[in-house]
């Protein structure tokens, strides 16, 4: 039998799978409910199921900071180089996949006639098979690539974020440019970097975890009041402000607290390494689909984030088995490695 772990970190670490795939959860139903409606147009209860829910993916960057942290140096090269495998061709996949099923759609139906591939550069085409620049086809993809970015970049300069004055130096200068580079010149625009950093410094320096949760009530509180702040106010919410930075880090402190205080069943476990990617992977494509249904037919809003939330769910489940069934090469592309690693003991890849 194995050994229990003996502090906060080692239960933070065999609870990572179990919170991954709560989280993952949480990114479906985020999607879900902004398609559903605009934030403006939510009741209070809505509009905080956003917030709570939008916090997902900084705690899952985090999280795959934290992992990167830890893990022992390989060299640089080898280090893109699994990330690559692991990141990148999943996304390209994916991505490519859904792009060229859009573009035959809109080929035979000519419902937007601009887009027609005889309209198109060369670049064009090529942008959208591989989402260099801009957004990707399968949009919630954008994930991976800019956590590939982010081990890149981070990687040149590990050691220096592994002492403090290092580390708040570069976590200072990347909060500055997530604040101002409102354009993404100079880095990735969006919260994955800065959370990603954050969850370095977890791993550079242990104690941070077994703070959280000691600090898992006043947190929480902070996390409510912070909240409250958004929905009693009637602000426009911005994930690029001060409160919405602050927000965002409470919520994610305090999953981190959870993660390092409450231990999840070994079933979610499992689902968090099995399923979690592939619902991640495809969920975009059901939302979509539902939300043509749901134009059609009329459906209540909470009948479609109901229906596009649990469809996602099953067609996640449903992949994820079929993906295991394949050859073992094409299957590990497929996503980057993980259909090869189902194994109860194992300590399970993170989205990075």
């Amino acid at each position: 039998m194995s050994a229990e772990p003996s502090s906060p970190t080692d239960q933070f670490i065999a609870n990572l799978d179990s919170w991954r795939f709560v989280l993952i959860l949480l990114v479906v139903l985020n999607h879900a409910l902004v398609f559903a409606m605009s934030f403006e147009d939510m009741n209070a209860i809505g509009q905080a199921a956003v917030i709570i829910t939008r916090a997902s993916v900084p705690t899952l960057s985090l999280f795959s900071g934290y992992l990167f942290a830890i893990q022992k140096p390989r060299g640089y090269a080898v280090m893109v180089t699994l990330k690559f495998q692991s990141l990148i061709l999943p996304f390209l996949f994916w991505n490519t996949l859904i792009f060229l099923v859009l573009l035959g759609i809109n080929e035979w139906t000519q419902i937007d006639p601009e887009h027609l591939l005889s309209h198109q550069s060369r670049y064009w085409l090529i942008n959208g098979l591989t989402a260099i620049h801009g957004g990707p086809a399968n949009e919630p993809l954008y994930f991976l690539r800019d956590l590939f970015l982010c081990c890149a970049f981070f990687g040149l300069i590990r050691r220096i974020l592994r002492h403090a004055a290092g580390y708040a130096s570069v976590l200072a200068l990347v909060a500055l440019i997530y604040v101002t580079d409102l354009d993404g010149r100079l880095f990735i625009r969006n919260a994955i970097p800065l959370f990603f950093v954050i969850g370095m410094g977890f791993g550079a320096f242990p104690r941070s975890v077994a703070i959280c949760r000691q600090s898992l009530l006043p947190l929480s509180l902070m996390a409510a009041l912070l909240l409250g702040s958004w929905v009693m106010d009637d602000v426009e919410w911005s994930s690029t402000s001060f409160l919405g930075l602050a927000t965002l880090s409470a919520f994610s402190a305090v999953v981190v607290g959870l993660a390092a205080y409450l231990p999840l069943t070994p079933r979610v476990a499992i689902w968090g390494r099995r399923y979690a990617f592939v619902i991640f992977l495809c969920h975009a494509w059901v939302i979509l689909g539902f939300q043509q249904l749901w134009g059609r037919y009329e459906w209540s809003e909470m009948s479609y984030i109901i229906a596009a939330g649990l469809g996602s769910i099953v067609l996640g489940l449903a992949l994820a088995r079929m993906i295991t069934h394949l050859p073992p090469m094409l299957s590990s592309m497929i996503v980057g490695g993980r259909a090869a690693r189902p194994r109860k003991q194992d300590v399970c890849p993170s989205l990075s």
